[in-house]
């Protein structure tokens, strides 16, 4: 199972955040479509607040539920008081009654987008903890609008981080990443508004078109907190007159969470019979399981976690497990894991492609989708010599004499049938630039380090270029004249597998292996 750790408590109660997420697996915990006649408020909050040119109120006139919208209205009401403010104008805005750390917060909505209106749909939340050290908290404004004149341009995500002032009397905020999206219109029409929140990194979207990306690179201001969903109609102090009334429509809100991604565990390779078995949260229910293609098998179908898998004679081919599960929520999941059927597939060996003349001790080993049990394995090399066990699937080899460049390659032999794969290998006999990768494999994240093989100390605003390949040529990272010896790079949404890093110094291209496994 992939771990989930750190257990915390904020804001009076506790929750697990996740330290490696995957998004195929994240169950609505919150969804609200407004299909009643009025707010549930038993789900929401309405806020009562002096904001901007105007107050936020909890009245009929700025909050209303209606064929199946929220309607959030901003309107002229000279000497409007509520709560202790008075205003000219008023607005609404409710917030949930739970708050949320790490998920998928979307909405569906129509903004009003005339003179002084400042539609919004964001993420509010504090640390719960007296001053001092607390009042401080992290704002996520996924899509918010501002009219300050009368053409409305972007939509703004905008990240803040707030602290407290020295002596507890109140706070002060910066704003961080403000990114302003300029591609949709603003026509009258509803548009989808999301933003995907992990420990590493924030993902906006408007109308499924991710608009804009925040890394966690360790920076203070990176939101962790739990956060409250807030939708709002607030009244904007324009330049010139505000024009009200003014509505701002809300279809629905949702809300998903992560939970732990499953596992499928067995051999990867069916000489005869098998068990796979499906590692899922206990609350998972209605587990089914399917194999095809079913000419591959005896049996293809099945209910529960565990499957008892019987090879068709003579069958020879790829097949795939399939589980499909249902979680609290309703909403169905699939996990899936490919099977080998009479044989194994072509071997991938991992290792550095560059190696330094007279090294020992240096070990080459097979990706684990080439092993299961009772194969046999025969190691070979035209430039190195094998040291440790042939016998197994990773093996040690010490360099020969220095010569050309060559390869490693390694015969697997499984239900009687053999595949080799080869690996080809970069000797360096003289002083050069190498790529240190860890961790490799790689969960979320790599650090990628430029050096020098004699152990020459590199100047650290040395320009170079990096690039990162899946094993279809496709592009998956670029780090154009990059300055510092060490980059970072993202992994966490990427699949398993292996990949290519590629870096350029001058005339120079250097590439290595990077294995990703989550």
């Amino acid at each position: 199972m992939l771990l989930f750790g750190l257990f915390i408590s904020l804001n009076g109660y506790s929750q697990t955040i996740p330290r490696e997420v995957n998004e195929n697996y994240m169950q609505t915990v919150f969804f609200e479509d407004f299909l009643g006649t009025q707010l549930d408020r038993y789900q929401w909050d309405v806020t009562t607040f002096k904001r901007g040119l105007g107050v936020l109120a909890d009245d009929p006139q700025t909050i209303q539920v209606l064929e199946g919208n929220l309607k959030l209205n901003m309107i002229y009401s000279p000497n409007y008081t509520s709560g202790g403010y008075t205003g000219d104008y008023v607005g609404g805005e409710i917030s949930t009654k739970i708050s949320y750390n790490y998920g998928s917060f979307e909405c569906r909505a129509k903004f009003a987008h005339q003179l002084a209106s400042q539609p919004a749909f964001w993420l509010l939340g504090d640390d719960g903890l007296p001053c001092p050290p607390g009042g401080y908290g992290n704002e996520i404004d996924i899509a918010e609008l501002k009219c300050e004149d009368s053409s409305p341009l972007s939509i703004d995500h905008v990240i803040h981080r707030y602290y407290p002032l020295a002596d507890c009397s109140g706070s002060y905020h910066v704003q961080k990443n403000l990114h302003e999206y300029f591609g949709m219109s603003f026509d009258d029409n509803f548009h989808i508004f999301k933003c995907v929140w992990t420990p590493y990194n924030i993902d906006y979207y408007v109308d499924g078109i991710r608009t804009h990306q925040v890394f966690n690179s360790g920076q203070e201001w990176y939101p962790n907190l739990f956060l409250y969903p807030i939708l709002s109609q607030q009244i904007l102090d324009p330049i010139g007159a505000p024009i009200a009334p003014q509505t701002s429509y809300f279809d629905y809100v949702r809300v998903k969470q992560f939970f732990l991604a499953p596992v499928i565990t067995g051999p990867n390779c069916i000489c005869s019979t098998g068990v796979e078995t499906l590692d899922v949260v206990a609350e998972a229910k209605n587990i089914i399981w399917q194999l095809t293609p079913a000419s591959l098998f005896t049996t293809s179908t099945g209910i529960g976690k565990t499957a008892n898998i019987i090879r068709a004679s003579g069958a020879i081919g790829v097949g795939k497990i399939t589980y499909t599960f249902q979680m609290p929520s309703g909403e169905t999941f699939t996990s899936f894991k490919d099977i080998y059927v009479g044989s194994l597939p072509t071997p991938v060996i991992l290792g550095n492609h560059t190696v330094k003349c007279g090294g020992t001790g240096i070990t080459f080993k097979l990706d684990a989708s080439n092993t299961t049990g009772g194969e046999t394995f025969l190691w070979d090399s035209d430039i190195l010599a094998i040291t440790g066990s042939d016998a197994g699937s990773q093996c040690e080899i010490t360099m020969e004499p220095p010569s050309a460049s060559g390869s490693i390659s390694c015969t697997v032999t499984a239900c009687g049938v053999s595949k080799t794969g080869t690996f080809y290998i970069n000797l360096i006999c003289k002083s050069e630039l190498l790529l240190l990768i860890s961790p490799n494999p790689s969960t979320n994240e790599t650090k990628v380090e430029l050096v020098s093989e004699n152990g020459e100390t590199l100047a650290e605003d040395i320009e170079w270029s990096l690039d990162v390949y899946d094993q279809a040529q496709n592009l998956k990272a670029n780090i154009p004249k990059a300055r510092a010896i060490k980059q970072t790079i993202n992994t966490s949404g990427w699949k398993d597998g292996v990949y290519i890093i590629r870096a350029i110094i001058g005339e120079k291209i250097i590439s290595e292996q990077l294995v990703v496994k989550h």
